[in-house]
């Protein structure tokens, strides 16, 4: 496992632990309802972007 930096869509900045061959994340979130109902679970999609400079993994928001 290894950490890497996702960018962009709802979990932009966040750090995230990955596989080192991984070039797709799915990551899931879950969406509240304002009534309290049960809320629902989607997947975001991240891709293999590449590195930074510093060597740092980055994977880029993908809109579905």
């Amino acid at each position: 496992m290894i950490d890497v930096e996702l960018r962009g869509g709802p979990h932009d900045g966040r750090q995230h632990n990955a596989l080192a061959r991984d070039a797709v994340l799915r990551i899931p979130t879950v969406n509240r309802h304002a009534d309290e109902t049960m809320p629902d679970i989607t997947y975001d999609v991240y891709r293999w972007l590449g590195r930074e400079n510093d060597g740092r993994p980055v994977f880029e928001y993908e809109p579905s």
